[in-house]
């Protein structure tokens, strides 16, 4: 095993090499860190979000957990199968995953 120490002031060099996360919009839908989609109608509840309409900007996929803000959601088919018009989901149940 080799050790390494790390020193305690980052050069500019190793700065340039973090990634860095860009700002989320505030009524963004992400899955797998893209934007798939745009909330409408947010409604928070106990362990969970209820979104009046999710508007699919690209290939948003309700069967898959979703990221809405700081939290991790996912839509239970079983129990709220969204409705799709033009593009948008109508009437999405999030329920609470994990806080990211």
């Amino acid at each position: 095993m080799k050790l390494f120490t790390v020193p305690i002031a980052m050069t500019n060099e190793a700065r340039k090499l973090i990634t860095v996360t860009p700002d989320r919009e505030p009524d963004g839908i992400y899955q797998f860190g893209e934007l798939v989609g745009r909330a409408v109608g947010i409604e928070r509840m106990t362990g969970a979000y209820w979104f009046e309409k999710i508007i699919d900007v690209g290939g948003f996929d309700p069967e898959r957990e979703f990221e809405y803000g700081n939290v991790v959601l996912y839509n239970n088919a079983t129990v709220n199968k969204p409705v799709l018009i033009d593009e948008t989901y109508y009437r999405v149940l999030g329920g609470l995953v994990r806080e990211r």
